[in-house]
């Protein structure tokens, strides 16, 4: 029987930033997740609607979200993140230190995050199922809005 080896990640937020003033992230190479906030019908004010990777700077990333953004009721803020491997606690350091981790790695952390919440706005995503490839365990820490500390596939997908 093999022993159940999860991969721990630091997903660290910053933010909130307003939608149209998103210069102090225009080329931060290692803020590779965002995630916007709104008001939503049905769940209400400051809530997470989407997150979404990035390799292009978030900046860049919401310039292409400007069509529905601009159509919010309230203005929209921007969350950004950055993520990190960890083995323990005392691993978890300043997003400076955090180089943007290969693609693979953010698609699956994006997958979890987007099923674990269920985003309004991640309907695409969230009809796509699964795209992690191991057992893995996210701590949200930082300015993580509305999103839950600790999300694991484990939890949320069950048997891989």
């Amino acid at each position: 029987m093999t022993a159940f080896q999860p991969h721990f990640f630091d997903v660290h937020w910053y933010g909130p930033f307003p939608y149209d003033q998103l210069d102090e992230l225009h080329d931060d190479p290692n803020l590779v997740l965002y995630m916007v906030s709104g008001t939503h019908g049905v769940y209400g004010h400051n809530m997470p609607l989407y997150l979404g990777m990035t390799e292009q700077g978030i900046r860049e990333r919401m310039l292409q979200h400007k069509e529905w953004l601009q159509d919010e009721s309230d203005p929209p803020m921007v969350y950004a993140a950055a993520i990190s491997e960890m083995t323990c606690w005392e691993d978890v350091a300043r997003k400076e230190d955090y180089p943007p981790p290969p693609r693979e790695v953010i698609e699956e952390i994006e997958s979890l995050l987007i099923y674990a919440h269920q985003l309004a706005y991640n309907v695409k995503s969230k009809k796509g199922g699964n795209r992690h490839r191991r057992d893995l365990l996210v701590f949200n820490t930082g300015k993580r809005s509305g999103l839950y500390p600790e999300v694991s596939t484990m939890n949320w997908y069950g048997d891989s």
